[in-house]
């Protein structure tokens, strides 16, 4: 495969699922203006916009201590709309869409037809939408619809798309980007842990993650705020925790080179894939070295990132050539 390819489909993946995280952030904030008090619905607003990385419409003020609750009140229709919409914004769930969109088309001869089809015409849809034309019906339930497409999606991709290196790759990036996305969102919510007098709903974060029914399966539907976080970040058999993530990355990264690297050599990729499972395979799980546990999760995953490009994407000419 081509290392322009392998980058086109791998970025494809990432922007797609960044949107999902986008769509699902958004899902969960627009429900919590309607159930719960301003503070936690400017605290809401001022985590998504963190864990995104993301600068609100207006530049700072989200990001100060002192926030006005009727600034964000008054103004949850443009935040919205600004992550929705607003093609001038990057990180919107339509920029991010049509990202995708244009990494596949530049990837047309590697994917089904029936991939193309579904990220157009999602795409498409979503371009000519607006936000007023859902804000007063639930629109939560529009946010949903949107996910789904993604799971759609990935079950053309999973049961139409030869599990060769394409597949690989496409994988390889849905994961590098939720484990990446996720480490910041529990970033955010950690300082709660030592907020006694926080009325958070930690609900949301499970919803966020896509992770409430899985958490209330394996514990019960009383919601513990150390357990979700530990069951986010260690959990081994739920899709969207930390611990998931880096098993695929690591299986991914097997299949892609499962010499490891004859020829264009991926063993430091492999390396960092290794210590990134076993920290959180067999790492502390104690509350006081979550900080440092998050902190070295997202430098791996970095450090993971980087040595992928640098070893398969841009790697030099001459380890490309037989017999070196």
């Amino acid at each position: 495969m081509l290392a322009r390819v392998a980058d086109n489909l791998y970025w494809m993946s990432r922007y797609l699922e960044r949107s999902d995280q986008t769509i699902r952030l958004l899902g969960v904030q627009v429900r919590s203006v309607t159930d719960n008090t301003s503070a936690q619905v400017a605290a809401g607003w001022t985590r998504l916009f963190r864990s995104l990385k993301v600068t609100p419409p207006g530049g700072d003020p989200l990001y100060s201590d002192q926030l006005e609750d009727s600034f964000l009140l008054a103004d949850a229709y443009t935040l919205a709309d600004f992550m929705s919409f607003e093609h001038d914004n990057p990180g919107s769930m339509v920029s991010l869409w049509g990202m995708s969109r244009e990494n596949a088309r530049q990837a047309r001869q590697e994917i089904t037809q029936e991939m193309w089809g579904q990220l157009n015409r999602t795409y498409l849809s979503l371009r000519d939408t607006q936000l007023h034309f859902f804000w007063n019906k639930e629109p939560e339930n529009f946010y949903k619809e949107t996910s789904a497409q993604i799971y759609l999606f990935r079950g053309v991709t999973d049961n139409g798309l030869r599990h060769g290196l394409a597949w690989d790759f496409i994988r390889l990036g849905r994961f590098m980007e939720r484990i990446q996305v996720t480490t910041e969102i529990l970033d955010n919510y950690r300082p709660a842990l030592d907020d006694e007098d926080t009325d958070l709903d930690w609900s949301l974060l499970l919803r966020s993650c896509a992770s409430f029914e899985p958490y209330c399966r394996h514990y019960t539907p009383e919601i513990d705020p150390w357990k979700v976080m530990t069951f986010l970040i260690h959990e081994p058999e739920s899709p969207h925790t930390l611990r998931f993530a880096a098993e695929e990355i690591r299986n991914g990264l097997g299949r892609i080179d499962p010499a490891g690297g004859a020829r264009h050599p991926l063993q430091a990729a492999h390396r960092i894939a290794g210590q990134l499972r076993a920290l959180l395979v067999y790492g502390s799980q104690d509350r006081e070295d979550l900080a440092g546990t998050l902190a070295e999760v997202r430098r791996l995953s970095r450090g993971l990132h980087d040595e992928i490009y640098r070893r398969y994407i841009f790697f030099p000419a001459d380890q490309a050539l037989p017999g070196r």
